[in-house]
């Protein structure tokens, strides 16, 4: 996995992110960082070479519950 992610925005881009600012829309932040970052950092995810996938590797990352009941 890359230490840092560089991402360009567009003047589009850059409106849309101070509109959502500015009224502070949450669903359309949602809205964008789905649209905008998903596909950016799942390909970020992607090792260099070898057999897995971003899929595997946030399968690894995800922090698993932990089961207190006993």
């Amino acid at each position: 996995m890359k230490k840092e992610l560089v991402v360009r925005l567009s003047e589009k881009e850059v409106l849309r992110i101070l509109r959502i600012l500015t009224d502070q829309d949450e669903k359309e932040a949602l809205v964008f960082l789905k649209e905008y970052f998903e596909e950016k950092i799942e390909e970020s995810l992607k090792p260099p070479c070898g057999p897995e996938t971003a899929k595997a590797l946030k399968a690894k990352l995800e922090v698993k519950p932990e089961n207190n009941s006993k």
